[in-house]
């Protein structure tokens, strides 16, 4: 059995002020019997707060993770072809949950270091990037357990591939989002 992080906290601190406060009570035992309630209270006040101190750091810690984006939470895959005078990118989005996904955006790092892009994300916008299909710019809706395919055109050279391309998704119902680093890479 794993035992979580804050229960162990907690146990390990009760055993060391119990520990402390024990090292005391040994050495006074007749003092121990006329003011042993005192004592007891103030380590059973101690082992209290260290449980509550315990649960709260316990339960801000899942409310943090549970705002995190997951890997699972969605998938990509990119290839890209030179056509002459422009490369065609197609991206294939996995949608993993058992509830929507939004796309707002997809950028491609080209190998001058340019961004292009299209749709907006965490109060960035992106353009460049010329939408094939689907025939209109995101956000884009992904149903449950389903893939997406966007593809998108962009004119520059054959020396300037695409060399990374990312999604940024959005959780329907934990509103949770995130860059998605597709994998993949032009075709030969």
């Amino acid at each position: 059995m794993i035992l979580e992080p804050a229960p162990i906290i907690m146990i390990l601190t009760a055993i060391v002020v119990i520990t402390f406060i024990g090292s005391g009570i040994k050495e006074k035992r007749m003092k121990l019997l006329r003011k042993g309630i005192s004592e007891l209270v103030a380590i059973l006040i101690i082992v209290v707060i260290a449980v509550v101190a315990g649960l709260a750091i316990r339960s801000w810690l899942s409310a943090q993770m549970s705002k995190t984006p997951t890997t699972e939470m969605s998938t990509a895959e990119w290839s890209a072809i030179y056509t002459g005078t422009q490369w065609i990118i197609t991206i294939n989005v996995r949608n993993n949950l058992d509830r929507a996904l939004i796309i707002n955006a997809t950028r491609v790092i080209f190998q001058d270091g340019s961004v292009q892009g299209i749709g907006s994300f965490s109060s960035a916008s992106f353009s460049g990037l010329t939408v094939k299909s689907p025939s209109t710019p995101p956000p884009y809706t992904v149903s449950p357990k389903s893939s997406f395919s966007i593809i998108v055109t962009y004119a520059t050279g054959a020396s300037n591939p695409p060399k990374i391309c990312e999604v940024a998704v959005t959780d329907t119902a934990t509103r949770a989002n995130g860059w998605v680093q597709a994998v993949g890479g032009p075709q030969a």
